[in-house]
């Protein structure tokens, strides 16, 4: 109830602004994208996109493929359970994103391996490459435990006032009492800076409240309850990729598993960096921020069943 109470508070604030801004903005435009698997569905038009809250019915505007440079944050985080075969996996799909990434995209870094490694956004490339291969090797060492929320708090304030840009988060469930940043204020920070969050998590996964017509094949939805890295990232407009089928044992190092966990964390990276950009009508302030759906086309749930839709569950205040 408490954590319920906590997320009335925000939404109660972003319903006041959400009646403001109807009358002075129409319409809201947020980064939206459909995915199947975890990559990304391209070459779709105006038509394909249904935006609603129960009956009611949003007119979509307009929609355009941002390709625009991004800044694009890896987290590393450690933790207690977190094996050496899961750092050097998340090792070597964070090295990958840092050699194939665009020239146009600025990457920074904040890793728990070891010691502390935190790269700003000026730094280049070559220093990038070079702080992940001090991390391989000390690898083998725990290190100190930041905790993950703590890690995300510390890598939000790298990004410039208002500049917007997105999370890639290798690492565990969030677990209880290990940060000392809140959950709430996390999301809320993320959701003011425009900031996504995409994860690739190891180990078990919690699904907590969520609700749909089909978790795995069907939109979601978001309790308050839940304090989870799954509901974070959705939140923000991410999504996660979990490793294992089971989500319970640990994955093994081998060539086979870094290719696929590379291949994860790439099609994540993919999704930041090539996102539509949605433009509908603003919701009025009598429509329950809970009840909005942002959907593809029933034609479309028809050739991709299990296509699930990442965008932010929170519209953005008007800009003036």
């Amino acid at each position: 109830m408490r954590l319920l109470r906590q997320f009335l508070v925000i939404l109660i604030g972003f319903s006041a602004a959400q009646a403001e801004s109807q009358q002075s903005c129409p319409t809201v435009t947020i980064p939206v994208m459909p995915t199947v698997s975890g990559r990304g569905v391209l070459g779709l038009t105006l038509d394909s996109f249904r935006v609603t809250a129960k009956k009611q019915q949003f007119k979509v505007t307009s929609l355009q493929l941002d390709t625009s440079p991004r800044r694009i944050l890896i987290v590393l985080s450690n933790d207690k359970y977190l094996t050496l075969d899961d750092r050097k996996l998340a090792l070597a799909a964070a090295a990958n994103i840092v050699s194939k990434a665009r020239p146009e995209d600025t990457v920074a870094l904040v890793s728990e391996y070891g010691s502390e490694k935190v790269v700003p956004f000026t730094a280049s490339r070559d220093e990038l490459k070079a702080t992940l291969g001090e991390i391989e090797k000390d690898v083998k060492s725990k290190g100190p435990f930041k905790g993950q929320l703590d890690a995300l708090q510390a890598g939000i304030q790298l990004f410039p006032v208002n500049a917007g840009g997105d999370i890639l988060f290798a690492g565990r469930e969030l677990e209880e009492g290990a940060s000392r940043a809140r959950f709430q204020d996390v999301i809320k920070e993320l959701l003011d800076r425009k900031i996504r969050v995409f994860a690739l998590q190891f180990g078990p996964v919690t699904i907590g409240s969520f609700f749909g017509p089909n978790f795995f094949g069907g939109s979601w939805g978001y309790a308050a309850e839940s304090e989870n890295m799954l509901a974070l990232a959705t939140m923000s407009g991410g999504f996660i990729i979990q490793t294992n089928e089971h989500g319970q044992a640990s994955l093994r190092f081998t060539n086979e598993t870094s290719t696929s966990m590379q291949n994860a964390f790439w099609n994540e990276y993919r999704v930041a960096t090539n996102s539509y950009s949605l433009t509908f009508e603003r919701p009025g302030a009598a429509v329950h921020l809970n009840d909005l759906k942002v959907d593809v086309d029933e034609s479309l749930h028809a050739q991709w069943p299990k296509v699930l839709l990442a965008y932010p569950r929170v519209l953005p205040a008007c800009e003036r």
